[in-house]
């Protein structure tokens, strides 16, 4: 008994100096199972009883190892704890290295971006300065630019005009002409149809070159201004001179003169204005014809009317047109000279045709003849058409005879637009 004891102990003694709490669970386990055997013996020792001594001894060394054992699992967590607050220290520090290099590098960039716009602000100023020399040297060369263009237009202007009134001179008497009055009197009707002093010149000599008197020239220059501004295609000045003293020489038994000359313009643009051809073809067709038609007894109206006719079914074809009226007033013209009226078959039946006026005095001219004509022209076959267009414009113009014919209503209403244009232009 005094064996165990001292067995027990001495364990005892060694499970109170450990720190390891296995160990001490260990050492207790072993002095438990040591007290275990020896329970049933009760100690005695001069007369005194420790067995409640032994157990509250070894209550007490339970409540060590509980003790010692909460307080190794306290260490534990404590190190845990402080090995993690360490960490976390440790990335703190490392946070903070890394926002000093990031704060070390911002302030790299920052000073780099400065360097940067202190170099973009140094070469815009001089692109700011150099496109100032620039645009300051452009205006300037603008300016030079323009002045000597100027200059260039105003000694080409001069010399257009000493050109133009050298050659009026050459076909026009100017003993009693004031050729500055002149010119002036030039510009003035110039500013009416926006033609210049010399195109004006260049105008009036064309009329002078045709005859006219220096007045006379001055005022068909305007007309033929005018004319240049309503044609339906570009015409020079030379095209619109030769067409209105055309139309004069053409028609002056008529009643047209140069005094009222611009009635040819009224009437070519009214009517080209209203029917399916342009001024030009007609403007072409008269050129080429006025002086025939004329002579076949048509005035100026009935003309127009007549290539109006023909060309608004031969598009673009206004020549060949004008060609074949003339064909046609020389067949009618051979006929009234052998007779006073010849006969048509309508639809199998006779129709008598008047060549000569009621009077029996004078000729009618190609659109009178034409026109009674177009009133029996619904009621013929092909064959009785084909066969007046063969004796009338013979076969190369017979084609111009059935389109003026086949489209005469429009000729009569070309007629009566023109009668009635005067102002138009």
């Amino acid at each position: 008994m005094a064996n165990s004891l001292t067995t027990s102990s001495g364990t005892m003694l060694r499970i109170g100096m450990s720190v390891d709490s296995a160990q001490a669970k260990a050492e207790f386990n072993k002095t438990m199972q040591i007290l275990q055997k020896d329970s049933q013996i009760r100690l005695t020792i001069d007369g005194t009883d420790f067995t409640k001594t032994i157990k509250t001894y070894q209550d007490s060394m339970k409540n060590l190892v509980q003790t010692t054992t909460l307080w190794n699992h306290s260490t534990s967590k404590s190190t845990t704890e402080v090995t993690g607050l360490t960490s976390a220290m440790e990335r703190a520090n490392n946070a903070t290295s890394n926002q000093v290099v990031q704060t070390r590098n911002l302030s790299n960039a920052q000073n780099k971006l400065n360097t940067h716009t202190q170099r973009s602000i140094s070469i815009f100023q001089d692109f700011t300065n150099t496109f100032l020399k620039m645009a300051k040297f452009n205006t300037i060369n603008l300016i030079y630019d323009g002045i000597i263009n100027k200059m260039s237009e105003a000694i080409q202007i001069t010399n257009d005009f000493d050109a133009a009134m050298t050659e009026f001179k050459k076909v026009t008497d100017t003993t009693n002409l004031s050729l500055s009055d002149y010119t002036e009197q030039l510009g003035q009707l110039g500013e009416a149809t926006a033609r210049t002093t010399t195109q004006m010149l260049q105008s009036a000599t064309e009329f002078s070159k045709a005859g006219f008197t220096p007045e006379d020239s001055a005022r068909l220059a305007q007309v033929a201004s005018l004319y240049q501004n309503i044609a339906d295609a570009e015409i020079s000045a030379g095209e619109a001179a030769s067409f209105i003293t055309s139309q004069i020489k053409a028609y002056k038994d008529y009643g047209v003169e140069a005094s009222n000359a611009t009635q040819i313009i009224d009437k070519l643009n009214e009517v080209s204005n209203n029917f399916s051809v342009s001024s030009s073809d007609i403007a072409s067709a008269l050129t080429k014809q006025s002086a025939s038609l004329a002579a076949y007894g048509n005035n100026l109206n009935e003309s127009i009317a007549l290539v109006t006719a023909g060309t608004e079914i031969m598009t673009g074809q206004a020549g060949k047109v004008s060609r074949g009226l003339r064909t046609i007033g020389a067949n009618i013209t051979q006929l009234a000279q052998n007779a006073k009226e010849f006969d048509i078959t309508v639809n199998g039946a006779t129709k008598t045709i008047q060549l000569w006026n009621e009077t029996g005095t004078d000729m009618l001219n190609t659109y009178d003849v034409l026109k009674q004509i177009s009133a029996e022209w619904d009621n013929m076959t092909n064959a009785e058409k084909s066969s007046l267009a063969i004796t009338l414009a013979k076969k190369t113009q017979m084609d111009t005879f059935l389109a003026v014919l086949g489209n005469f209503e429009d000729a009569e209403k070309a007629y009566t637009t023109a009668l009635l244009s005067e102002g138009s232009a």
